[in-house]
């Protein structure tokens, strides 16, 4: 392009203003009217008008003469700001039924639900729409919107009940129903339980939480990953191509659990125990706590790796390490017992 016609251009993209001031000046003030903005948000508005203000210093105009053209950062923050909020109400088209009750109001294909200090309950919805019931209280912080098939549910609390022994006047577990349609669902909590039942179809259900319990009753999904800390976690009846169980300091319980690839299933001074469990792949992992249960199939059918210190293993360290075995087992623990049985079906 040349020179003349960029001079053009520039003339055209600049608009006469109020003040004069260098350029850091310039971003810094812009900045500091549009806090709610992200990093990425700002880096994009920066590299715009960094980009501006070097085209007018090359078409032959000093920085400042450039900057004094320009609408007042002041007044670009407000357009900017006119526009973020345009863009939020398009977000926000939830339907809230009641002060406590939110619904999706298009198809959902993902579901992103957190909370503090809040258990959750997830179960399936009838009618094809998400819907979460949150009741709450004046310290209690909402923020829930869908776009482009996400929804998205986000509740802070400003309580410190652990530390200062506040307690709510309201039911703590949030109920969130979602449909066959939803196909990642998302929970996440602190100092709070999660419990998912009667779900299916999903190709990810994700739990984490610390504090808190995770149970798991009859899910069809085709990845399941339940992680909690100082809690225990419990699956039952339950079919998958994947599930990965963790926790620290808290048990794993494992009951008619099958996983067409993979079931990993590891803890730290919290005990295994299982019924009826099945896996192309199964890992089984803990310290200072027992493994014990039993598994569906013969022993023959799987290579084995096992090992625990101070205490004893009814399974063979090494078996039938031949690649040609239909599954794999690995069962480790430290301090404690290892009793595993095979039962045909």
């Amino acid at each position: 392009m040349h020179l003349s016609e960029r001079i053009l251009i520039v003339r055209d993209r600049i608009q006469k203003g109020r003040s004069r001031m260098k350029r850091e000046e310039f971003l810094n003030t812009l900045f500091e009217n549009i806090p709610n903005y992200t990093k990425e948000e700002q880096e994009e508005i920066r590299q715009y008008y960094e980009e501006l203000i070097c085209d007018g210093v090359e078409a032959g105009l000093d920085e400042e003469e450039v900057i004094s053209r320009l609408e007042s950062p002041e007044n670009i923050a407000f357009s900017l700001k006119k526009e973020y909020k345009e863009e939020r109400k398009a977000e926000v088209s939830v339907v809230c039924d009641s002060s406590d009750d939110y619904t999706s109001s298009q198809p959902v294909a993902h579901a992103v639900i957190s909370a503090r200090d809040r258990g959750i309950a997830l179960e399936p919805s009838e009618d094809g729409r998400v819907h979460v019931h949150c009741e709450k209280d004046e310290i209690d912080e909402i923020v829930c919107y869908e776009k482009e098939g996400m929804f998205f549910f986000s509740h802070r609390s400003k309580r410190r009940m652990h530390f200062f022994g506040g307690f709510s006047r309201v039911d703590s577990t949030i109920k969130v129903q979602i449909p066959e349609s939803v196909m990642q669902a998302e929970l996440s909590t602190t100092n709070g339980g999660i419990r998912i039942s009667e779900i299916s179809k999903p190709e990810m259900v994700k739990a984490h939480t610390t504090n808190g319990g995770i149970t798991c009753n009859d899910v069809r999904a085709s990845h399941v990953e339940l992680i909690s800390s100082n809690a225990s976690v419990k699956c039952e009846d339950t079919k998958v191509q994947t599930i990965c169980m963790e926790s620290t300091n808290g048990a794993l319980r494992l009951k008619d659990v099958q996983a067409d690839e993979k079931l990993v299933a590891h803890t730290t001074n919290g005990s295994i125990h299982f019924e009826e469990i099945d896996a192309k792949d199964i890992q089984l992992k803990t310290s200072n706590a027992s493994i014990k249960g039993t598994l569906r199939g013969k022993g023959t059918e799987y290579a084995i790796e096992s090992g625990t210190s101070n205490g004893k293993n009814s399974l063979p360290s090494k078996w039938n390490q031949s690649d040609s075995a239909a599954k794999r087992l690995s069962v480790h623990t430290s301090n404690a017992n290892i009793k595993v049985a095979f039962e045909e079906m």
